[in-house]
């Protein structure tokens, strides 16, 4: 009788700390999602307010000036890729330049009008 208690606690023992571990990789998982939206928004947010941005947008070839401002600051900070585009969703820059001049696939919806 005391040897099956003993299993039986091992077993419920055993079984916490499968469920601890897997709730701590679950929350690791969420809070690395959770950070790494945060600093895409981030780099995101502080490449369209740098100076110059507004401008280069108006310049007859936006490309030109925004490209290599794009891949620096992407190199610099980490991120897979700073892509601009106008409001009807064409690159003025990509980390793979034969995608410059072509739409973007998905959706913009309030980026669109100048919403974050």
């Amino acid at each position: 009788m005391a040897g099956q208690v003993f299993v039986f606690q091992v077993v419920i023992v055993l079984l916490l700390v499968v469920a601890a571990v897997v709730a701590l990789v679950l929350q690791v998982r969420h809070d690395s999602t959770v950070e790494a939206r945060n600093r895409s928004v981030a780099v995101a947010a502080t490449f369209a307010d740098s100076p110059g941005i507004r401008e280069a947008l108006r310049a007859p070839d936006p490309t030109a000036v925004l490209q290599p401002r794009a891949e620096a600051a992407r190199k610099a900070t980490g991120v897979d890729f700073i892509v601009v585009m106008d409001t009807d969703g064409t690159r003025y820059t990509h980390p793979l330049p034969d995608r410059i001049g072509r739409k973007f696939v998905g959706t913009i919806g309030p980026r669109s009008r100048g919403g974050r």
